[in-house]
């Protein structure tokens, strides 16, 4: 069969459609092969149906028409979709068919559709009368309803009033199909609410791309709609109102948002102006906003405050322009945001606990001041105020107490500071100074428009003069002492980094001192501190290189003048600078941690060599080692000590621990639970420099504690006339009825040896007996026996 037009083919089958019916005897031998009979038809409705050449001529055209253009591939014909009708053979099919609801009551249109339809991918439902076809849409959804119009029991026009009331019934497309050609028939079609309407006879050939344009586009209105109603929702959730407003200022239209900022004009905008709604000012920026929107196509931000129930609220407009000459402005309420950047703000720039300006912020007033001075030739002076001795109190009284001190403290320090001398932040005017909580238990103030030293030294003498008075805090009286280091600009530096540097420099020389004290800055100051991070820099290699060693230093029986035990004292010798005295390394190894591991070696080296001098007949000899509160808090301390212990073969009773004060009230049920365990291993506890801290008499019964070693600040006062003779008598007084052992260090005369002998100290150690000496020199002291210079009768009495 030659290639047909398109036109042809739909020419073709109208006049097969528009032949007679089943009893006609009209021949259709012309669309028939070879004459050969027409085939039964398929019963799709289970109904008795005529035999209808013309159905089957139809289908065979169409089937004969489709394997012209889409030949088949191995015999198997290609499926079709409803899109396939319209665009050809598509590769890449729906993910669904399009559902067809035909309510026709001829069985001969009903079938014709049908197979055409299917031929193009669509799946095709029926309905033989009005009743039938409101049910069956109910049951299927269909995508698109074929509706004639003349129906049993229910006209098309009433069904297709029900099929939009019913749910998902308003947006299906409805064809209406009719013989009826008047104008009135197709208006009272589309009143009904048809979507399309085709008169009878129809155009088969063209039915599924009519169908399909239909679904298509229902599918894009209903997404519309979809999209309008989250639109809709997503813009009744914004707060923000917004106005659509023209180049001059006149408002359009509005949405109020979550409440109507404007309740002056009764929530209603429409037709006011921007200079209705705002202050003068305001307005004047807005609309000068709105003409930069418009004139660049860009996003503008217009910020004013407004007049509410609860003071001034600070409102922000966005405006856009949307290409029509006029605007759309967003306005939100950002009064909470402007308050909660402001805290942040705030908290950022100052100190929680005592509201002070903190570090940051003080480096920034800094520059100010400095530029200042630059400018004016003036001086500036930099205080760096330490309180000292509060970690004992934190220790002691709790970290609460602690806090409420440095509050206490803040208010002294500013109440110390004139006015003129010093400007709180924020002040343009005027400023000269500031002052900041530097960090911890150090603050640090700025002194400017200066015009000599003594107007810092005032100041100073101020502050040391204000802290002499005590503290009340939970009920304590606590006197609390400052140490401050002074630099000056521009003679010490003249950066910020610098002139603090150079303060907390001063600060540390003050404290050295002993406080309340303060000194100004000097260029030894900066030498020394060079020296000492050079010596903790080398400190931390030292273990590595063999630089830290053990001397041992007597302890003497005071009644018969033998060495009852040696003390184990770490010693540094530096490769460049020699002996490192420790009162220079050991606060610096606490100050990085390094005491742990100085204080394990000094542990292995003692116990080896006194199982050393045991081994060597020496049976009775106690080795006492000094622990710092770092080791004891390190929290394998009793395991380590028995690995010592074990790896030695040094019986634990020749092994004495020597703690402070501190270490017993740090911590108490921690410090008891390891106390007791080094008891039960029987290692013996001294409470080393006691008289110098707590001194109290409760611990000495509760802690498992062996001895006692009186401070050397108290023996050294023995020969003059001030209470310490007397505070050595109570010591030894109360030890002996606790039944513990009373060691004197720092004895350094025959006389304070009487002195202790005579009131019943047990032993001393001092240089009198013996300085640190390395272990060589140790065991000659051993094997001589007893010290040669104990006093007479001590002798006498050892015998």
């Amino acid at each position: 069969m030659g290639r047909e037009s398109k036109g042809t083919r739909q020419r073709n089958v109208m006049r097969l459609i528009s032949q007679p019916g089943p009893d006609s005897k009209a021949s259709f031998t012309s669309f028939v092969h070879d004459g050969r009979p027409a085939p039964a038809a398929r019963d799709y409705d289970a109904r008795p149906v005529p035999d209808s050449p013309s159905e089957w001529t139809v289908r065979q055209y169409i089937r004969e028409k489709k394997e012209q253009r889409f030949p088949s591939a191995g015999g198997q014909h290609r499926c079709f979709s409803g899109l396939d009708a319209v665009c050809g053979m598509k590769d890449d099919l729906p993910e669904r068919p399009t559902v067809v609801l035909i309510i026709e009551d001829d069985r001969q249109v009903r079938r014709l559709a049908r197979e055409v339809l299917e031929e193009a991918g669509f799946v095709v439902e029926e309905a033989c009368d009005g009743r039938e076809g409101v049910v069956q849409f109910g049951r299927v959804r269909p995508d698109v309803v074929l509706l004639d119009v003349i129906l049993p029991y229910m006209n098309g026009m009433t069904v297709c009033r029900v099929l939009r009331e019913m749910p998902g019934g308003e947006r299906v497309p409805v064809v209406m199909m009719t013989a009826l050609g008047d104008s009135d028939a197709v208006r009272e079609a589309f009143d009904a609410g048809a979507t399309f309407f085709l008169p009878k006879p129809i155009n088969v050939s063209t039915l599924p791309e009519h169908l399909t344009y239909l679904v298509r586009s229902s599918r894009v209105l209903q997404e519309l709609h979809e999209s309008e109603t989250q639109n809709r929702a997503l813009l009744n959730a914004i707060p923000d109102m917004m106005l659509h407003i023209c180049r001059e200022g006149t408002i359009l239209d509005f949405r109020a948002g979550n409440g109507c900022a404007y309740a002056a004009f009764g929530g209603n905008l429409r037709g006011r102006t921007i200079a209705d709604l705002l202050p003068s000012g305001a307005a004047a920026q807005f609309m000068a906003q709105v003409g930069h929107a418009l004139a660049t196509g860009t996003m503008m931000v217009c910020e004013y405050e407004l007049e509410g129930p609860g003071g001034l609220n600070t409102h922000e407009a966005r405006i856009v322009a949307n290409g029509t000459g006029t605007v759309l402005a967003i306005v939100r309420d950002v009064t909470e945001r402007r308050q909660s950047e402001e805290m942040i703000r705030y908290l950022a720039h100052h100190d929680s606990l005592t509201g002070l300006p903190n570090r940051i912020f003080f480096g920034e007033m800094l520059e100010l001041v400095l530029s200042r001075a630059r400018r004016d030739g003036k001086q500036v002076a930099i205080l760096f105020v330490d309180l000292d001795d509060f970690k004992l109190i934190n220790d002691t009284l709790g970290h609460a107490a602690g806090d409420h001190l440095l509050r206490e403290a803040a208010q002294r320090l500013k109440g110390c500071v004139r006015s003129s001398d010093y400007v709180a932040s924020g002040a343009e005017s005027g400023l000269c100074g500031t002052i900041a909580r530097f960090g911890g238990d150090e603050f640090i103030l700025s002194l400017g428009n200066l015009d000599s030293v003594d107007d810092v030294v005032a100041v100073t003498q101020r502050i040391i003069s204000e802290f002499s008075r005590e503290f009340r805090i939970d009920g304590h009286e606590i006197f609390v002492s400052v140490s401050i280091g002074i630099s000056m600009y521009p003679d010490d530096a003249e950066d910020t980094g610098s002139l603090v540097r150079n303060a907390d420099m001063a600060m540390f020389a003050a404290k050295e001192e002993g406080g309340p004290s303060f000194r100004f800055f000097t260029r030894g100051m900066n030498e020394a501190a060079q020296q000492r991070l050079s010596i903790e820099l080398s400190l931390r290699k030292a273990l590595e290189r063999g630089e830290i060693f053990v001397h041992y230093q007597p302890k003497v029986d005071l009644s018969c003048g033998e060495i009852t035990g040696f003390e184990a004292l770490a010693r540094w010798h530096h490769p460049e600078l020699g002996l490192i005295p420790p009162d220079t390394f050991i606060p610096l190894a606490e100050k990085n941690g390094l005491i742990v591991r100085i204080g394990e070696w000094v542990l292995r080296a003692a116990c080896a060599q006194a199982r050393t001098w045991i081994d060597e007949g020496f049976s009775d000899l106690c080795m006492a080692i000094n622990l710092s509160s770092h080791q004891f808090t390190s929290g394998n301390l009793t395991s380590m000590v028995k690995e010592v212990l074990d790896e030695t073969e040094l019986p634990p009773s020749c092994l004495e621990f020597e703690i402070t004060e501190g270490i017993l009230m740090e911590r108490t049920e921690k410090t008891m639970r390891i106390l007791s365990e080094l008891r039960d291993m029987g290692v013996r506890i001294s409470i080393d420099d006691f008289g110098t801290g707590y001194s109290s008499l409760g611990y000495l019964k509760r802690f498992p504690v062996n001895t006692v070693k009186i401070d050397r600040s108290f023996v050294r006062e023995i020969d003059s006339p001030h209470e310490d003779a007397a505070i050595i008598k109570a010591i030894i007084a109360v030890a002996r009825n606790l039944n513990l052992q009373v060691v004197a260090e720092g004895v350094e005369s025959h006389r304070q040896t009487e002195f202790l002998l005579a009131h019943g100290c047990n032993e001393a150690q001092g240089f009198l007996f013996g300085k640190p000496v390395h272990p060589d020199e140790a065991s000659l002291m051993l094997r001589a026996g007893r010290w040669r210079d104990a006093p007479a009768r001590a002798l006498a009495r050892g015998r």
